[in-house]
C-alpha cells in the first residue's frame, strides 16, 4: 500500500497538482476475499473480485466479516471497481448529435471494449480497438469462461443453434440462442 501511495504522489509532483476528487487508489480491503462472517443471517451483500475486476453478490451472516463488503452494486464501484479501472470505468457519455464519429471504449459491464458512435469523449475512448485494448484489456473477461447464456426472444424467428466453450469439458458444446442478448 505504500508503494502505492507513494506512486501516486510521485505523479502528483510530476502533473504538478494533486486534486482529491481525481482516481483515487482503491484500498486493501478490496483485495479481501468475501467473509460471511461467523452469525447465521442471509444478507445480500457486494463484494470486490479482485481477480474479475468485478463487483459481486454475496451473503452475509451480519456479523464479524471483513471491509470487503458493501450494500449496493454503486459502493462497491465506486470505493473499488472504478479505481481500479481508472479511465477504463468512465461512462459512455451520453449525447445527441447530427453526425458522430466510430470510436472505442471500454465497458465496465460487458467487460471488453467496444464499438460506439461520439460526438465529445471522455478520457474512455480510443480510436481503434486496438488501442482499447492495449490500455484497458487486461481488465477484459475471457470469453472463454463465461457461462452459457440462451439470451432472450426479441423476435419472431425460431431459436438458432450456437457455440459455448465449456471449460469443465474443454470442448466447444451447441446450444439453442434466443436471437437477442447474452453474452
Amino acid at each position: 500500500m505504500e508503494e502505492r501511495l507513494f506512486i501516486a504522489l510521485f505523479i502528483c509532483i510530476l502533473a504538478g497538482t494533486c486534486a482529491a476528487n481525481k482516481t483515487a487508489l482503491p484500498s486493501e480491503h478490496c483485495e479481501q476475499e468475501p467473509d460471511p462472517g461467523i452469525c447465521r443471517g442471509m444478507l445480500k451483500k457486494w463484494f470486490y473480485n479482485a481477480t474479475s475486476f468485478r463487483c459481486e453478490t454475496f451473503y452475509y451472516g451480519g456479523c464479524n466479516g471483513n471491509d470487503n463488503r458493501f450494500d449496493t452494486f454503486g459502493e462497491c464501484r465506486k470505493n473499488c471497481r472504478d479505481p481500479v479501472l481508472g479511465v477504463c470505468a468512465l461512462p459512455e457519455r451520453k449525447q445527441i448529435c447530427r453526425a458522430g464519429f466510430r470510436g472505442y471504449r471500454f465497458d465496465p459491464l460487458k467487460q471488453r471494449c467496444v464499438s460506439y458512435i461520439y460526438c465529445e469523449h471522455n478520457g474512455n475512448h480510443f480510436p481503434t480497438e486496438d488501442a482499447c485494448q492495449h490500455r484497458c484489456g487486461k481488465f477484459a473477461q475471457d470469453p472463454c469462461l463465461l457461462p452459457k447464456h440462451a439470451g432472450r426472444n426479441c423476435s419472431r424467428s425460431s431459436r438458432m443453434e450456437n457455440f459455448w466453450f465449456n471449460s469443465e469439458t474443454k470442448a466447444c458444446e451447441p446450444f439453442d440462442y434466443e436471437g437477442c442478448g447474452g453474452n
